[in-house]
């Protein structure tokens, strides 16, 4: 598993608003010499699709670089009312995982979000390539849309005052 540094140097360069080939080459090379968690329920039955280990979750594969996510996520996806729902872990090397995921033609979840992790940033493999991905739970995804809409009206609003005062006075249009 990556040490708790190669977590945090992960999830930093995810923060970035913008990564570059370096980026991804570091992540890169952590994924090559480290391995992703896998975990399946401990039970049958249980209604988790699983695939070689790893859970599968709206047709994509979940593994975790770390503990916590996996504990996080573990909350999430135990059915409820059902008690405890015990499960087993292991790891597999990150190149498997991307083997699996291309041979199933699926999408590889990395560290996916939480509720309590809903804004972070995660990442996504297909097709050989990765990607940082930002996701939001629907309100908040809503919510962005207003603000945005807001945004753009607001800038819009100050556009047309800057024309306004950079237009000379005769060529203003006059209100009556």
């Amino acid at each position: 598993m990556p040490t708790d540094d190669e977590v945090a140097t992960i999830k930093s360069l995810l923060a970035l608003p913008h990564r570059t080939e370096e980026d991804w080459c570091v992540i890169k090379d952590i994924f090559d010499r480290r391995n992703l968690i896998c975990m399946e329920p401990g039970v049958d039955g249980s209604g988790i699709e699983v695939i070689e280990h790893f859970i599968v979750k709206d047709g994509r594969l979940i593994a975790f670089t770390n503990i916590e996510d996996v504990m996080g996520y573990m909350k999430e996806i135990a059915p409820k009312g059902s008690g405890i729902m015990p499960f087993q872990f292991g790891t597999r090397p990150f190149l498997e995982a991307f083997e699996i995921a291309d041979e199933e033609s699926m999408e590889l979840y990395i560290d996916p979000p939480t509720k309590e992790r809903i804004a972070e940033k995660y990442i996504v493999y297909k097709d050989e390539q990765l990607r940082a991905v930002l996701t939001f739970n629907p309100a908040m995804a809503k919510t962005m849309r207003r603000l945005m809409k807001l945004r753009e009206d607001l800038l819009s609003e100050a556009d047309d005052r800057q024309r306004d005062q950079e237009m000379p006075d005769d060529q203003k249009p006059h209100e009556e």
